[in-house]
């Protein structure tokens, strides 16, 4: 293949690339608005029926919609990372990623608060809200409200301490070693 043919095809592998980083982008910030409609009008039912167990009924969008927001967040940052060092290097002007990338060094020393931080806290804010009325609707047992509220209090402790990761320096780099390993294979199968 021609310098020419190699920097169109790269070119459009780039384009591919960009346009699935948008749309998870765009996926992500839908499920976010799919999640506070859900709970709202959950916790609105909740308050209808005045039972403890529906406040926790939101649980069941919250983590599944939460948690797909940090593959979401993962796969965006590995499609960037792919682009800076397979594509961008090879072709002048193409620097976005790369900028991110350095922008992501920069902010691994400097930055106080996590990337990610206001979506984090609003999956946070609906997760308190939700066990804080189901508390005080209660009508059991409190043991059962502790052996139900434990794990959903352990899954926001995990996801809290994975979501800010997403786009680190640290985890950037995993995935700068993890793409050249894979293309060293890739270079030793080829005839």
């Amino acid at each position: 293949m021609s310098a020419v043919g190699k920097a169109r095809s790269m070119l459009e592998e780039y384009r591919t690339l960009r346009s699935e980083i948008h749309s998870l982008q765009k996926r992500s910030t839908d499920l976010l608005i799919y999640t506070i409609l859900a709970t709202g009008a959950l916790l609105g039912y909740g308050f209808s029926v005045q039972i403890g167990f529906v406040f926790l009924v939101p649980f069941s969008v919250v983590i599944p919609l939460s948690y797909q927001v940090k593959n979401n967040a993962d796969m965006i940052l590995l499609l960037g990372t792919y682009i800076s060092v397979k594509i961008e290097k090879n072709i002048h002007g193409l620097q976005w990623e790369t900028f991110l990338c350095k922008f992501r060094e920069f902010e691994s020393k400097n930055r106080k608060l996590p990337r990610m931080f206001e979506c984090i806290m609003i999956y946070d804010l609906l997760a308190m809200v939700c066990l804080i009325l189901s508390f005080f609707y209660w009508g059991y047992p409190l043991v059962s409200f502790a052996l139900i509220a434990l794990p959903l209090i352990m899954y926001f402790l995990w996801w809290n301490y994975e979501m800010p990761s997403c786009y680190s320096f640290k985890k950037q780099q995993r995935y700068i070693q993890e793409i050249e390993k894979a293309a060293e294979i890739l270079n030793q199968e080829k005839p």
